[in-house]
C-alpha cells in the first residue's frame, strides 16, 4: 500500500514538473521580443512622424482631448484592418493588435512625450521590472512634482494592463510574467542614450 501510494505520488510530481517545463519552454521568446520592439519603437515615435490621415479632415488642435484620442483609435484600427499589421508583428505569431491593445498603446505613445523631458533629466528610469520610477524628485521644479507623480502612476498602470491584455489576448495569462520580462528588456534597449535604468541588481546606471 506504502509502494502505491509512493508510486502515485511521484507520477503526479512527475507530470506537474512536465508540465511547468512545457509551458516555460513553449512561450515564444524570440516572437515576444519582436513583438515588444514594434510597440516600444512605436511608443517613442515623436508625434510629427506619427501622423495620421485623420489630422487633415479634422481639427485635432481643437478638439476636446478624448475626442482626439477616439479619432486616433479609429483610424488606426481601420487602418489595420484595410492594410494589415505591420511587418514585425505579423511575424511574431502574437496578437497584439486588440481594441483594448491599441487603445493602451495611444495612450503610452501621448504620454511618453509628457515624460520625456524627465528622463531626460535623469529625474525619471526605467525599472527592472517594465514600469518605471522617479529616480531623483530633485531634479524635478516642485510646481510639476505632483503633475509628474499623476503621470507615473497613469503609465504604470496602463503598462500592468498591456502585459496582462496581451497574455489575455493569446490566450495565455500565465505568459503575462514573460511579457514582462521582455518588454522590460526592450524598454532599456530602446532607450535613448542618457536615460536612466535599473540594472539586474537594481542600481540605477545611465545609458552610454
Amino acid at each position: 500500500m506504502i509502494k502505491s501510494l509512493s508510486k502515485r505520488g511521484f507520477l503526479a510530481l512527475f507530470f506537474m514538473i512536465a508540465s511547468c517545463v512545457t509551458v516555460n519552454l513553449y512561450f515564444p521568446i524570440t516572437e515576444a521580443e519582436q513583438a515588444a520592439r514594434s510597440i516600444v519603437q512605436e511608443v517613442m515615435t515623436p508625434p510629427e512622424n506619427a501622423s495620421s490621415p485623420e489630422a487633415s479632415s479634422y481639427n485635432l488642435q481643437s478638439a476636446p482631448p478624448e475626442r482626439v484620442t477616439m479619432v486616433r483609435e479609429g483610424v488606426r484600427w481601420w487602418q489595420n484592418i484595410l492594410i494589415g499589421l505591420p511587418r514585425a508583428e505579423a511575424a511574431s505569431g502574437l496578437n497584439v493588435r486588440t481594441p483594448v491593445i491599441d487603445h493602451l498603446r495611444t495612450r503610452l505613445h501621448d504620454r511618453y512625450h509628457k515624460l520625456k523631458p524627465f528622463f531626460q533629466s535623469g529625474a525619471l528610469g526605467f525599472s527592472r521590472d517594465g514600469l518605471i520610477a522617479i529616480r531623483d524628485m530633485g531634479r524635478v521644479p516642485l510646481v510639476k512634482r505632483v503633475i509628474i507623480r499623476q503621470l507615473v502612476a497613469e503609465e504604470n498602470k496602463e503598462r500592468n494592463a498591456l502585459y496582462k491584455e496581451i497574455a489575455r489576448a493569446n490566450n495565455h495569462p500565465d505568459w503575462e510574467s514573460e511579457i514582462r520580462t521582455t518588454f522590460a528588456k526592450v524598454w532599456i534597449e530602446e532607450a535613448p542614450k542618457g536615460f536612466w535604468y535599473q540594472n539586474e541588481a537594481g542600481q540605477w546606471v545611465s545609458k552610454e
